[in-house]
């Protein structure tokens, strides 16, 4: 299977299923290079990580048509992760909202990585599952500081974060929620409160 194979088979996901495929010509749309909401699926293509970003939209959207129970974990629907007066009234809510919402991602994830290797995707997996490791080891530190990281000042853009973590496999919920010393230390610095 070719790249050509994987866009014919999210374009044919998408008419299927009545959801709205969006593909802006642009860095970024509302602050995003992509997402999946129920009714649509969106990703920016002028970027060098354009095909990643659609491939882990199409994750989505995989865990959305198979009623993926962690696609419909009350947790991701009826909190709202990002607001930071819930996160001080409702701490112990919050947290498993956070890590829930972690766990969806990693499970993306996963499928992300079976999508690179099933449809041999120009993508470097080595470089996207150390980057994945980092992008899920900081939704500890979102709960923590109840903070997103800055734009431009993403963990997995910094290789002496990135770098440790591993490259071969994506790691469990377990191993990616505890601290981690480098990641703290530039979430602390470089996040922008709920």
């Amino acid at each position: 299977m070719t790249e050509n194979d994987f866009l014919a088979d999210v374009v044919s996901k998408c008419l299927d299923n009545e959801i709205d495929i969006k593909l802006f010509n642009k860095r970024s749309h509302m602050g995003c290079g992509g997402w999946f909401v129920d009714t649509e699926l969106v990703a920016c293509i002028k970027r060098p990580d354009r095909l990643e970003i659609l491939a882990h939209e199409a994750a989505h959207m995989d865990q959305f048509l198979e009623n993926d129970p962690l696609w419909l974990h009350p947790y991701i629907n009826d909190v709202d992760m990002w607001d930071a007066e819930y996160a001080k009234k409702h701490p112990k809510k919050h947290m498993w909202a956070v890590k829930k919402t972690a766990e969806l991602e990693i499970d993306c994830d996963i499928r992300v990585v079976d999508k690179i290797k099933r449809y041999n995707l120009d993508i470097d997996l080595p470089s996207y599952i150390k980057a994945a490791n980092c992008y899920h080891a900081a939704y500890y530190y979102f709960h923590k500081y109840k903070a997103f990281y800055k734009v431009k000042k993403e963990p997995y853009n910094v290789p002496a974060i990135c770098d440790t973590f591993p490259d071969d496999r994506i790691l469990s919920l377990k191993e990616v929620w505890k601290p981690h010393k480098l990641l703290g230390e530039h979430l602390k610095i470089h996040n922008k409160p709920f």
